[in-house]
């Protein structure tokens, strides 16, 4: 039987139970600037949205972090939020609850996407939990609900070291034969060679790296 309190330095918790128990201290860990993943990934993932009303779909959208700078540059934008917790969506509705955003309680792999639905997919630290075969499925869906020349951004805990990221995958596949059919908050990164390749086997035809700090990176990926 897998220890689910002591593999990793951190409990391995179930995705929405891991985010409803952190939404209080979620935004104040989220925005520091000291740390790689934080507040400037956001403030970066802004300055590609542009100023006139689009469409927007945030697939693990939290408290909305990202929406802040966003909603500054195009405030009648449409953003359409999706994340597994409703502890972190219900925060975001009260904070952004004079612009026009929906909120969606439910897995990304469940949800409905549609086709040329979105001028931007965004997605701050929320997709790299997901196997191989996984992200591609979503890939693409992502790529058949942006329009012509719409932006995938995708920031993300993504490495270099090859051998980590295959030690995570068994060890992930361990817990998933433990407890089939969770979901399970445990980090499986890419490192950014299997990122890229299955990005391009998803359908988009520019790739562009604009940040990199450690294990933190923002990909561009234009349909």
């Amino acid at each position: 039987m897998i220890n689910l309190n002591s593999m990793e330095s951190d409990k391995i918790e179930l995705m929405d139970q891991y985010f409803d128990s952190r939404v209080d201290v979620y935004d104040e860990i989220h925005q520091q600037t000291g740390i790689s993943w934080g507040k400037q990934i956001r403030d970066i993932v802004s300055q590609y949205i542009s100023s006139h009303k689009c469409k927007i779909l945030d697939l693990g959208s939290g408290t909305g972090l990202e929406l802040e700078e966003i909603l500054k540059k195009s405030p009648e934008s449409e953003i359409v939020c999706v994340d597994l917790s409703k502890e972190m969506l219900k925060k975001l509705e009260i904070k952004y609850r004079d612009y026009n955003i929906k909120t969606i309680n439910q897995n990304f792999f469940d949800v409905e996407l549609g086709n040329d639905e979105y001028d931007y997919v965004i997605s701050v630290m929320a997709l790299h939990h997901f196997f191989e075969k996984e992200k591609l499925l979503l890939y693409k869906r992502i790529f058949s609900s942006l329009k012509a020349n719409g932006l995938f951004i995708n920031s993300d805990y993504i490495i270099d070291d090859s051998n980590y990221e295959l030690e995570r995958f068994e060890q992930l596949k361990k817990i998933q034969k433990e407890y089939p059919g969770q979901l399970f908050h445990f980090d499986i990164p890419f490192t950014e060679e299997r990122e890229r390749k299955v990005i391009v086997e998803s359908g988009f035809s520019t790739i562009d790296k604009v940040y990199e700090n450690k294990k933190t990176k923002i990909l561009i990926n234009k349909k």
